[in-house]
């Protein structure tokens, strides 16, 4: 008899700078990258993900320091609905 063990990691990615790396929960080494202008804007809500509709409010565990002076994005297609999700939103420190 024979058991085979597959394991499934995530793997952290690096920025486009390539000088830091997203955190491996919020990327499946594609899933980041930087936000395009005017993608996530800042509502008194919170921060819009204007694709997807999703307002994170701003006490919100998947906003993070970004690294550099740029706003990135993590998403994923959800398996149930096929719509974009977001998983992680980095924000320059000064914005979090």
């Amino acid at each position: 008899m024979s058991i085979s063990i597959v394991i499934n990691a995530a793997v952290a990615h690096e920025a486009n700078n390539g000088r830091w790396s997203y955190d491996a929960f919020c990327c499946a080494d594609r899933d980041c990258r930087e936000a395009r202008e005017g993608e996530v804007t800042f509502t008194p809500d919170g921060w819009r993900i204007v694709p997807t509709k999703e307002i994170l409010a701003i006490s919100d565990r998947r906003i993070l320091d970004s690294q550099d002076h740029h706003i990135h994005i993590c998403q994923y297609r959800d398996s149930n609905t096929a719509q974009l999700r977001t998983r992680c939103l980095y924000l320059p420190q000064a914005q979090t």
